[in-house]
């Protein structure tokens, strides 16, 4: 299995890329400006160069507009999925809470696949591209050795 996800790509038409589960995706969320601010930052980090066509393809421009997330998401001591915002009037907040805990970002991509009904390669690249974006997990003591069989254990200070 890929570690990245790669089932979109700028020598698509408009018409594939609307098509898509990643236009379907941002057709779904246009009504839920945390959803959408979540994929489309999703979509920049898998998509870099087919991100421009895709948002073209589903919105008829090819710009990002504010509010957006402009760091990779990682996931705090508290277990909070956060990344760095900056706000429509151009101010930078860091930490931005995009999701309260690792289950609640799960239960809203595995709704979002049901709703959009997925097939199971579609979810499969969904969740690769989800595994791809966070980027940290803060929870994890770094100097555990990995091959411990401890090693899956929360540490928090």
């Amino acid at each position: 299995m890929s570690d990245r996800s790669d089932s979109i790509n700028p020598r698509m038409s408009g018409e594939e890329l609307r098509q898509s589960w990643q236009g379907k995706a941002l057709r779904f969320a246009a009504d839920n400006p945390q959803l959408r601010t979540a994929l489309t930052s999703l979509f920049a980090d898998n998509y870099d160069e087919t991100m421009p066509f895709l948002l073209h393809a589903v919105n008829g421009d090819p710009y990002i507009r504010a509010p957006f997330y402009c760091s990779n998401p990682k996931i705090d001591k508290r277990g909070a999925v956060i990344a760095d915002m900056i706000h429509p009037d151009g101010s930078k907040y860091r930490g931005a809470i995009i999701f309260a805990s690792e289950d609640q970002m799960q239960g809203v991509f595995r709704k979002l696949a049901d709703r959009l009904k997925l097939d199971d390669a579609e979810r499969i690249d969904l969740f690769i591209a989800v595994r791809h974006w966070v980027k940290a997990d803060l929870r994890l003591d770094p100097a555990m050795d990995r091959r411990d069989p401890d090693a899956r254990r929360m540490v928090l200070h």
